[in-house]
């Protein structure tokens, strides 16, 4: 099946939902922010937390930029700047969006859901485009909330995570989402992850063996080097077929769609089980 370029798309046509990829994508583009001080925030008060008055970043100087999971920081010298995305917002730097370097995504966004608009003092600007207001912002966010970056996990946290051995009635999927277990991993990461270790995402994490901790646990890396290369979270090998009647890419056979830890899942009854 062909691909459809999404930048050929409205922006209100999408759900970018974006995953770690994506948000490590807005953090390199940010990071020659390091050093600018910001002069100026402008936010919609729901995406900002309700609120009002002066921001307190106003005056500070970006230090660093850093990413836990699907969360952007942005380090000054009194505080932390949260950045969240949600599922439907973007980053934008003087207008260029970390998108136009990915394989599949809008281009241009559209100028009436500018959510959030940090002026620097040197004249650049970011902004925070969020066509369904689902991005959120803070100051200071509780870093210690998110479990370990997913890009970074040992085989042992790994297994903490998923609860081996517990009693726990969990399906895998659900683990594998739970940002407080895992930061980073999405709605579709976590199937590519699933499909390509051969697991079933609706299986209970419990009762993995030490082995099947060990694959998944290379399967994670293996799959986000990978799809980083191609161009973001939407370019696994189940993509095209994440649709009604999809088959899966390796035997044929007709995928399973179920709902797991609240979102649309797909898988293969006979290679995941």
């Amino acid at each position: 099946m062909e691909r459809t370029d999404r930048r050929a798309l409205p922006t209100s046509t999408l759900a970018l939902v974006p995953e770690l990829l994506e948000v490590e994508a807005y953090r390199r583009l940010l990071d020659p922010l390091v050093g600018a001080t910001i002069s100026r925030v402008e936010g919609d008060h729901l995406v900002c937390g309700g609120a009002v008055g002066r921001c307190p970043a106003e005056g500070l100087t970006i230090t660093a930029t850093r990413r836990i999971g699907k969360l952007l920081l942005l380090d000054t010298e009194h505080h932390v700047l949260g950045l969240h995305a949600g599922m439907t917002g973007s980053f934008l730097l003087d207008g260029v969006s970390a998108f136009d370097a990915l394989r599949y995504a809008p281009a241009v966004a559209d100028r009436r859901f500018i959510r959030l608009r940090a002026e620097m003092a040197d004249g650049r600007c970011v902004e925070l485009h969020d066509p369904r207001r689902l991005a959120r912002v803070s100051i200071d966010p509780d870093e210690s909330r998110l479990g370990p970056d997913a890009t970074a996990i040992a085989v042992a946290e790994l297994h903490r995570a998923l609860g081996v051995g517990s009693t726990s009635p969990t399906a895998l999927k659900a683990r594998l989402l739970d940002q407080v277990r895992i930061a980073g991993l999405g709605n579709l990461l976590a199937d590519e992850i699933c499909f390509q270790a051969h697991l079933n995402p609706g299986r209970r994490a419990a009762t993995l063996s030490a082995e099947e901790v060990t694959t998944l646990h290379r399967q994670i890396g293996k799959t986000l080097r990978a799809l980083g290369r191609r161009g973001g979270s939407d370019c696994g090998a189940l993509q095209d077929a994440r649709v009604r009647g999809g088959v899966c890419p390796r035997c044929g056979t007709l995928l399973e769609r179920r709902t797991i830890g609240g979102r649309t899942t797909f898988s293969c009854p006979v290679e995941q089980v």
